[in-house]
């Protein structure tokens, strides 16, 4: 499937760079198809990871665990693509259907999602923070450049809540306590992707587009023993 999607990609390219009467729309075309091979990307790793049955992190094999890290990068991209020149693809959001808001939130909400499952670095979250921040004021204006009634609205609203969640999490985590220690509980206990994504338009985002990743957990299997260890106490 990545080969059929790389050489989908290269097509595209070829075509727009190639056509005169699209070199006014160059800039918006290229960008466009950098996000969608982005996002397509992104759900074939996460439905991939869904059709192995597979939705605890702590036990995921090297193998699986590669392929939801390869989710994540794209969903970083996505993410970079978007927010580095607007007015080439989010300024257009005003003239998308539902389906387009959507996947902007969704995919943010999935990249915290994920890092709070695969952490790799501490910048990480600062720069999520910044990220958030600045798609959230990109889609702001292109959502009052709009008449959309409802859908939009409410998929940047929860993307404002969780981004302001988001952000008063890492400020407690940064600031030292009034006794000069620094926050002992950690980062992501104070903040969770998951009730967010499970409260934003579920049906929409499960049943009507099927957005994998909703089912993604981390439990340690060593609890999983304990658990099963009390239940047959009982």
């Amino acid at each position: 499937m990545k080969i059929d999607l790389d050489l989908w990609f290269d097509d595209w390219v070829r075509i727009v760079e190639g056509s005169i009467a699209a070199q006014q729309e160059k800039p918006f075309l290229l960008i466009a198809l950098r996000v969608q091979k982005c996002w397509a990307e992104m759900m074939l790793n996460c439905k991939a990871l869904r059709a192995m049955g597979v939705e605890n992190v702590a036990t995921m094999s090297s193998t699986e665990r590669n392929i939801l890290l390869a989710a994540k990068s794209s969903a970083r991209r996505h993410l970079r693509l978007i927010i580095v020149e607007p007015d080439f693809y989010l300024a257009k959001l005003k003239y998308a259907m539902d389906f387009v808001w959507a996947k902007c939130a969704f995919s943010f909400l999935l990249l915290l999602k994920l890092s709070r499952l695969l952490p790799e670095r501490d910048e990480e979250y600062q720069e999520l923070l910044e990220h958030g921040n600045r798609l959230v004021d990109e889609l702001s204006k292109a959502g009052s450049n709009t008449n959309q009634s409802g859908a939009g609205n409410i998929y940047l609203q929860i993307l404002k809540v969780s981004i302001e969640k988001y952000g008063r999490a890492l400020r407690e985590l940064q600031q030292p306590s009034p006794s000069g220690s620094t926050a002992t509980s950690p980062f992501w206990e104070l903040f969770d992707a998951q009730a967010d994504l499970q409260w934003f338009v579920p049906e929409q985002f499960v049943s009507e587009w099927d957005f994998p990743g909703l089912n993604l957990f981390y439990f340690p299997t060593a609890w999983q023993g304990f658990f099963g260890d009390f239940s047959l106490a009982m």
